[in-house]
């Protein structure tokens, strides 16, 4: 599976950290247990963004801008 553009992945870890990303990137491939996308400038996260990704064990969203998680994301 692609990694996400501009992402780096190792094996079933992505890390998308220190991108100045504004929304979580798309195309995370579903095998994906470890994410990290901290010190971006996030500042919401939907109940999509992690939809099919079953196998995540770790998710790192610290240092973002993020206020709110809509019900129903986790």
């Amino acid at each position: 599976q692609l990694c996400p553009y501009s992402c780096n992945c190792y094996g079933t870890k992505v890390d998308c950290s220190s991108l100045g990303l504004t929304a979580v990137p798309q195309g995370v491939p579903a095998s994906t247990t470890h994410l990290y996308l901290r010190s971006n400038n996030i500042n919401s996260i939907s109940v999509v963004d992690f939809r099919g990704l079953n196998a995540l064990q770790e998710l790192d969203l610290s240092s973002n801008k993020i206020r709110t998680i809509p019900y129903g994301v986790f």
